[in-house]
């Protein structure tokens, strides 16, 4: 019975000793394993970084100034090209039937406008002859209208003389009466009179019609309109002309990148921008995009540095002091672009850039990993620390929470005021809580 009792006493303990391994084990494997890192001093600061392609400031606009079949098109967008460079060919054939028919054109309205002058030229002088015959017929009515008045004035001054004879010596006038020389001076006063007012209503009128055959023609629109045809027909004339000369053949007036080609084989020009040259001889600017939370840091005279694998330290420095002449917003709709000056035109449009803004940098005295920082609400900040406290098993590690204050925050760190050079808990196995019991993990 003793000896039972001494075997049940070894298995109970023998199986204490099991399950208390067992429930040591499960604990531990339920422990969060955490990694500490110590706050350290460092210069900190935003990067400003983005990507730019150097544009030309300037695109010319390829044009030919009429519709004509395009043959062949020689040039993509993008690519660069050399003054002289064939851009595309026209259909000569078509072409030369366009000039043919524009030669009719200009002769027909040529032929008209000679019969125009011919008639204008006959219209002057049937006006200058009427003018003429105007004049001649004012100086008429003028003459004869002064001959009558001083016909009838000498009328009325010899009934007067008449009557002043009679007055003085009536004896030589038998049988008539001073009622009846009175009379006559009325009737040669009133034909007088009569004459007068026909000779200033003759005259006013022969000088009305005068005046009004010298007012000046206006010019007879037809005929201006028939000029402005002419000419429009000449220039496009010479134009096909100058195209025949050249065989169709359309060249680059400079060096440059295609950026814009809008023919194609079959169709026709639109008589507009048919192909647009982005011309480095107009100058260099390089676009570069960013986000929007960058924002404040975009202002215009920024200095900007640029970066590239394929040009020497000397040949950017070619470049010149690079500053931020242009912030807007980006043509996509997502961020904003940047505008910067390259000074000469050694680079080819198309290059691509690795862009910076530069800004401030400040030092700080406790900076951790962004990993090792939490946040509790908006604004509200804190971090774990590494802490002991005693248990029923003993010592126990645990994670503390500690509340800081973000002094500044970057891409991989974080600055904080107060905190010390202490360390912070940066990785953990499972989600940590205030207190909760964490192991230390071993560095491999």
């Amino acid at each position: 019975m003793k000896q039972k009792l001494i075997k049940t006493a070894i298995v109970f303990l023998a199986l204490m000793v099991v399950f208390t391994i067992l429930s040591r084990v499960i604990y531990n494997l339920g422990t969060p394993k955490v990694m500490l890192e110590k706050a350290e001093a460092m210069e900190m600061g935003p990067n400003i970084k983005g990507s730019g392609v150097v544009e030309a400031k300037k695109e010319i606009p390829v044009m030919i100034g009429t519709q004509q079949l395009v043959k062949s098109v020689n040039v993509i967008e993008g690519q660069e090209i050399k003054e002289g460079d064939i851009l595309f060919e026209l259909d000569e054939a078509r072409l030369k039937k366009d000039t043919e028919r524009k030669e009719q054109e200009l002769k027909s309205i040529e032929q008209q406008i000679e019969a125009d002058a011919k008639a204008r030229e006959i219209s002057r002088q049937s006006r200058e002859l009427t003018i003429s015959q105007a004049e001649t017929d004012y100086q008429r009515t003028v003459a004869s209208g002064n001959e009558a008045v001083e016909e009838a004035a000498e009328d009325l001054e010899a009934a007067r003389e008449e009557y002043r004879s009679f007055m003085n010596n009536p004896e030589s006038y038998p049988g008539r009466t001073k009622e009846e020389f009175e009379q006559k001076i009325q009737e040669k006063q009133s034909a007088y009179d009569m004459a007068v007012d026909m000779r200033e209503e003759n005259i006013y009128q022969a000088q009305k019609m005068l005046d009004s055959l010298n007012i000046p023609e206006v010019e007879q629109i037809p005929s201006i309109q028939m000029e402005m045809e002419r000419q429009t027909k000449e220039e496009e004339l010479n134009l096909l002309k100058a195209l025949e000369e050249k065989k169709g053949k359309i060249i680059s007036p400079t060096n440059g990148v295609i950026s814009q080609v809008n023919v194609r084989p079959g169709n026709m020009t639109s008589g507009m921008g048919d192909i647009f040259i982005a011309s480095a001889s107009e100058g260099l600017i390089l676009k570069g995009q960013f986000s929007e939370e960058q924002k404040e840091y975009l202002v215009i005279g920024k200095a900007v540095s640029i970066s590239s694998e394929m040009f020497s330290t000397k040949e950017l420095e070619q470049l010149g002091d690079l500053k931020i002449a242009a912030v807007g917003q980006s043509e996509t709709g997502m961020g904003l672009e940047v505008s910067v000056l390259l000074e000469g035109n050694t680079i080819p449009v198309g290059t691509v850039f690795n862009m910076e803004i530069k800004t401030e940098k400040k030092k700080y005295s406790s900076c951790v990993p962004l990993g090792a920082l939490h946040q509790a609400e908006p604004g509200k900040y804190f971090v774990y620390v590494l802490d002991e406290k005693k248990s029923i098993l003993g010592d126990e590690q645990v994670a503390r929470q500690v509340d800081v204050e973000v002094q500044y925050k970057g891409n991989r760190y974080a600055a904080l005021e107060g905190f010390g050079n202490g360390k912070v808990i940066v990785s953990s196995t499972k989600e940590l809580r205030n207190g909760g019991r964490v192991k230390l993990q071993e560095e491999q």
